[in-house]
């Protein structure tokens, strides 16, 4: 298994009662031989091309019920813009799989609609506007760390929605609010010496966990800033109901 993939893997297999296969034949054949069809098929592809379109409509008709999403690696990210992308497929790529199926799941426990709830021809801006749909209610105060002046204030605004307070992180010393559950770090423009700075933030926070918001990432990138002490990676561009939903999992109470 690609190291991309494994948290994903991890987490589906923890979270669900998954069968897993190694080749579209052999998917078929579990899905043939199962009397007890699967609510979810997930493709984990880590090129464009290693799975057809064809492959794809041969698992739909073997499990019509089943919904089909797209777990897809760095290699795909220009697929949707000079590819040929499986039509009516859900695309998420690795770095967003983890807070977008927590997100999934919670939905279907609490009886609302997600994106793997609406109909299969829904289009990507569809599934994004359910992200504006979910109620929350933070308690305590998250730190921010950012040199960006519009992430501060899209973070600020994401937070005092639900209930969250703010604070910045300052350059020395550490951060003075007894109610804090939180901090988010903001990678900026991809550099180096982005990773100092994350892990400066990690001391000044004192044991509160703090996610790594990171552009566009790579395994390693990942890795890295899970190993200086980020609790959780959330990928830009973001959606904010993931963000929450990452800040709710990790928050100490």
């Amino acid at each position: 298994m690609r190291n991309e993939f494994r948290a994903a893997a991890n987490q589906i297999a923890a979270l669900t009662a998954a069968t897993a296969a190694t080749t579209i034949d052999v998917a078929l054949c579990a899905l043939v031989a199962d009397e007890d069809p699967p609510d979810l098929i997930v493709v984990a592809q880590s090129r464009p091309g290693e799975f057809s379109g064809a492959d794809i409509e041969r698992m739909r008709f073997a499990a019509p019920l089943a919904r089909i999403v797209a777990l897809l690696g760095a290699w795909c990210e220009g697929e949707s813009r000079s590819g040929s992308p499986w039509p009516a497929v859900p695309r998420v790529y690795w770095h967003q799989w983890p807070a977008w199926f927590a997100g999934e799941l919670r939905r279907l426990r609490e009886g609302r609609c997600g994106a793997l709830s609406l109909p299969i021809t829904a289009t990507e801006e569809e599934r994004l506007l359910l992200d504006g749909e979910v109620p929350r209610h933070g308690c305590g105060s998250i730190a921010i760390a950012t040199a960006s002046r519009e992430m501060t204030a899209l973070l600020t605004d994401a937070c005092r929605a639900v209930g969250y307070n703010q604070v910045i992180v300052p350059q020395s010393g550490t951060v003075e609010a007894a109610d804090l559950v939180a901090a988010i770090w903001d990678q900026g423009t991809p550099g180096a010496s982005d990773f100092v700075q994350l892990e400066r933030v990690v001391q000044r926070v004192s044991g509160v966990p703090v996610i790594a918001l990171l552009s566009f990432p790579r395994s390693q990138d990942a890795a890295r800033a899970i190993d200086l002490g980020a609790r959780a990676v959330v990928s830009k561009p973001l959606a904010v109901d993931e963000l929450l939903a990452e800040i709710e999992r990790v928050a100490t109470v």
